[in-house]
């Protein structure tokens, strides 16, 4: 409903739709006729970054397409900042300052600029140019050649607005265009924007790349001495503690100590199985001859324990330094013991009684074997403790050797990472930059002309602008246009709506006199409708009070209307002007009865012969209903005219006479309210209309008067109560 509103405001406007946009469009076409050409040049910028070509001497692989935007943004902001566009605009100052040629007209402070001062202005310029400063504003010298170059249009901020430097799609190209009016300045701006672009990024890269290089170089020549430190202290722990090769000599100490375990293992089983065999003889000897024996060989014995004493000494000495003399030494003795054994062997020393010698001898020599064995145990286990000692000795050395190895292997990794960034700075340096321009800009190309494109812009853009206008216009309208808007905002039951007629004058006698006009066909029925809705809520009743809020609401013209509606219903109508303040109804009146007379008695009630509608006028002055006459005299006239009449119309004054209205309503059935369409109930208004809601079954309805939006539908009258009924 809302944008079916909208619409219908958009078409009652039409013609400012309309006049606007073509006023719009005309001013815009004188203004844009003589609108200069522009030319446009191009040039393409090859950066290497995406290109395989540009790398093959470098090792860095291709970086994710994330890192190659980031780094296209960057290099066309540096081709945007001031740096650059400052040098530009030096070259095209002293270009327009130095030819016969320039590439705009002087501008007035160029024209101000005597011989001398252009001459400074040149030198100044030139010296800019070379040194690629800016020219500081601090400096009231040069903030007057910097406004020199805004009043050509040569600053940062005139000449970006012609600019578009973007990269072209996917590709490893930087696109730079530039418009202008000129086409030689086009290219020229565009090639000079190229060649400052490159030189100053190739110095830029170079002097990071040099800067790079020699702080690797310092970094590089550190962890050398570095490392160098670590490994001549390592050396030098071993040559204090006499580590030559600490893996190997414990290699070695591990070797030496299983070696001697397995020959304590094997000498402990030998002295087991001699002691066994020796309890085995001995069970084969009586007392008696032991004792033989022991005495013959005492003195034997004594040698041959002498020579063990010896062999003991020179195993122990050859277990303790390793030496080959004593294992030769141990070699002789035991032939000096064989022989010393044998030496007893010879002698009759048995008994000639006992036949055992062969036992006495075995016997004798697995002691002598036996206390050789448990000689050499003690000799193994003092070499075993020995390594040992030598074993221990070596584990501090190892820990205090693996702290030098790994400090050496950490100190070795960093300084072969810093020697290969800087070989790959170091190559990286002595490459050429990728950067070059691939596409020299030629003279500017004509560009099509926008004038049109303007024209229709500005058409386009005052119709929208119209109607954003005037969508907030119906957006912030709160006046009251229809009955559900009255309806809404009053709370209170709408019966109906009347038109607003066209012209300044209406024949009323017209209207019901066979008038087949569209508007006049349209007003017959919509007082059609609300006759037919004010009889509903008249009931049994016949006088109606007719009011309005405000003055000029059209409650005169509602209540005539309606009497000729109720009169073509063949009602007999009275009509009475209620209304003291503006007797607008006893201005029309031609047989003139007034109130006054008929409700103090003065005048008898006289009905018109013809039937057609009695008219009771007032005389117009400051009073009211109770002031004429009492109420018991007003009442016994009323019962008189409901005799006389169907139907009763009175006109009272506005809500804002309130004590005026309130009297009338003393004597009538239903009061019915005339409401003018296109207002706003304010504050003072909704006082009037809590006074309607407060009369509660006597008040029977309102009915919207000049309405903008006819109803094309004829069937309004219950339906349409019913649908804006509270």
């Amino acid at each position: 409903m809302e944008i079916t509103n909208f619409l219908k405001l958009l078409h009652r406007q039409r013609y400012i739709l309309i006049v606007v946009p073509v006023i719009a469009i005309v001013i815009t076409f004188f203004l844009t006729r003589n609108l200069p050409n522009e030319y446009t040049s191009k040039a393409q910028v090859a950066t290497g970054l995406v290109d395989q070509s540009a790398q093959i001497l470098n090792s860095r692989i291709i970086d994710q397409e994330s890192r190659i935007i980031q780094e296209f943004q960057n290099l066309i902001q540096i081709m945007q900042s001031k740096r650059i566009m400052d040098q530009i605009s030096y070259e095209l100052i002293l270009h327009d300052l130095t030819s016969n040629q320039p590439y705009k007209s002087p501008s007035k402070k160029v024209k101000e600029l005597n011989a001398s001062a252009r001459a400074h202005a040149i030198d100044v310029f030139r010296q800019k140019l070379l040194s690629k400063a800016p020219l500081s504003l601090f400096v009231a010298d040069e903030k007057g050649l910097s406004e020199v170059i805004e009043s050509m249009g040569y600053d940062m901020e005139e000449l970006s607005k012609n600019l578009r430097i973007y990269r072209l799609n996917s590709s490893d190209f930087i696109q730079v265009e530039f418009n202008c009016q000129d086409p030689l300045m086009s290219a020229f701006v565009v090639n000079k924007l190229c060649t400052e672009f490159i030189d100053y990024y190739t110095k830029l890269v170079k002097e990071n790349q040099l800067k790079a290089v020699s702080f690797l170089d310092s970094v590089m020549l550190k962890k050398y001495r570095d490392l160098d430190t670590q490994i001549t202290g390592l050396k030098s722990y071993k040559i204090q503690n006499r580590v030559l090769n600490l893996e190997e000599q414990a290699k070695q100490l591990y070797a030496q100590l299983g070696e001697y375990e397995t020959k304590r293992q094997e000498a402990e089983q030998e002295i087991i199985a001699k002691k066994g065999a020796i309890q085995q003889i001995d069970a084969k000897f009586n007392p008696n001859d032991r004792n033989y024996i022991e005495t013959i060989l005492t003195k034997v014995n004594v040698q041959i324990l002498e020579t063990k004493d010896l062999i003991n000494q020179a195993n122990n000495n050859y277990f303790r330094t390793g030496d080959v003399r004593f294992r030769k030494t141990v070699d002789s003795l035991k032939l000096i013991l064989t022989e010393q054994i044998q030496l007893i062997s010879d002698k009759y020393i048995s008994n000639p009684l006992v036949t055992k010698d062969a036992l006495v001898l075995e016997k004798l020599k697995l002691s002598i074997e036996l206390d050789l064995v448990q000689n050499s145990i003690e000799s193994l286990n003092k070499e075993i403790d020995r390594l040992n000692q030598r074993f221990d000795r070596l584990v501090p050395h190892e820990a205090v050797i693996q702290g030098f190895e790994n400090n050496i292997k950490v100190a070795s990794d960093e300084y072969l990472e810093i020697l290969k960034k800087f070989n790959q700075t170091s190559l990286d340096s002595k490459l050429s930059i990728r950067l070059r321009q691939m596409e020299n800009a030629m003279p500017g190309t004509l560009q099509p002309s926008k004038k049109m494109l303007l024209v229709i812009i500005a058409g386009i853009v005052t119709f929208v602008f119209c109607v954003v206008v005037l969508f907030v216009l119906f957006y912030l309208d709160d006046t009251i246009k229809s009955m559900k808007d009255l309806a809404n905002a009053t709370q209170l039951p709408v019966l109906g709506n009347i038109d607003l007629l066209p012209g300044k004058s209406v024949n009323l006698a017209g209207i019901w006199r066979g008038d087949r006009s569209p508007e006049n066909s349209l007003l017959r029925d919509q007082i059609r409708a609300a006759r037919f809705e004010i009889e509903m809520e008249l009931g049994a009743g016949k006088i109606a009070l007719i009011n309005s809020i405000k003055m000029n609401e059209g409650k005169t013209f509602f209540t005539i209307n309606l009497a000729y509606a109720f009169l073509a219903a063949g009602k007999r109508v009275a009509v009475i002007d209620g209304n003291f303040s503006n007797p607008a109804i006893t201005k029309f009146a031609t047989n003139k009865i007034y109130i006054e007379d008929v409700f103090t008695g003065r005048v008898p009630l006289h009905k018109s012969s013809d039937n057609n509608v009695d008219v009771f006028c007032n005389k117009g002055s400051d009073t009211s209903i109770l002031e004429i006459a009492k109420e018991a005299d007003i009442v016994q006239a009323f019962d008189l005219l409901k005799q006389e009449y169907d139907i009763i119309l009175i006109e009272a004054c506005g809500l804002f006479e309130l004590n005026r209205s309130k009297e009338w309503t003393l004597f009538v059935d239903k009061v019915f309210t005339v409401f003018q369409a296109n207002q706003v109930i304010q504050e003072p208004k909704k006082v009037h209309v809590q006074y309607l809601k407060d009369l509660k079954i006597k008040f029977g309805g309102l009915v919207l008067n000049k309405t903008s939006v006819p109803y094309k539908n004829k069937g309004i009258r219950s339906a349409l109560v019913n649908r804006y009924k509270r």
